[in-house]
């Protein structure tokens, strides 16, 4: 009887074809949103006026970040003095805190020193995505 043995006997079977396509549909929308959430973050980029010529991020091996600009000023701080100021409970990480910084100041340069020390790639993935040929891998 192949109609007892479809529905007796295949029934796991079935629900872990189940789960793995729902699992799929899932990093299908995912990678969905955050392709048009980069498309909106470079569109947003692309339409502000620059106002810091140049970006140094210089990735540590131990896996934190110096942010400088052409003038040797720490522009770290300036953006974390910056996020303390909006006096928002947000709970960023420094990561977000640095594209989020570099989204706001619309740098005509990003120079990236280190980048196969970076522990997250998706983050220097990312400010490449949303700064396009304003970034340069030194």
């Amino acid at each position: 009887n192949i109609n007892g043995f479809l529905t007796f006997r295949t029934k796991q079977y079935r629900e872990d074809i189940e789960d793995i396509v729902e699992k799929v549909v899932e990093k299908y929308m995912v990678d969905k949103e955050y392709k048009e959430f980069i498309k909106l973050l470079k569109y947003f980029v692309d339409i502000q006026e620059s106002k810091i010529d140049k970006v140094f991020l210089y990735v540590q091996p131990q896996g934190g970040y110096i942010l400088k600009d052409e003038l040797g000023k720490d522009m770290l701080n300036v953006f974390l003095n910056e996020l303390n100021d909006c006096k928002i409970g947000v709970d960023a990480n420094l990561e977000d805190v640095i594209i989020s910084g570099l989204i706001t100041s619309v740098p005509k340069k990003i120079m990236i020193y280190g980048k196969e020390a970076c522990s997250n790639k998706e983050f220097i993935e990312t400010i490449i995505k949303v700064f396009g040929n304003r970034v340069i891998i030194c």
